[in-house]
């Protein structure tokens, strides 16, 4: 995903990895659209791990920020689907 989102080259959007926004840490940020991007692994899926992505996302909404959760998987077997909708929350802005 990195690779895709590096160097400005997904729609000259300057994204950052692993970025921090007051006591969280986004995977991915571009603070230019207030757009972060989480990538969600299993842990995500337990009831302590839902329970703190809301209180996570509820901080990022406070903010301004919106928030995009994908899959694992969802990038492994459709990164192109995945960058589409990373590409159309972009041209909502």
């Amino acid at each position: 995903m990195w690779r895709k989102l590096r160097s400005k080259t997904f729609f000259g959007c300057k994204f950052f990895r692993q970025y921090g926004i007051g006591e969280y840490i986004a995977d991915f940020c571009c603070p230019e659209h207030k757009l972060v991007i989480e990538i969600d692994g299993g842990q995500h899926y337990s009831d302590a791990g839902s329970e703190y992505d809301k209180s996570r996302e509820n901080y990022m909404n406070s903010m301004a920020i919106r928030t995009i959760r994908l899959s694992n998987l969802d990038i492994l077997q459709n990164v192109d689907g995945v960058l589409s909708q990373i590409e159309e929350e972009i041209r909502s802005n």
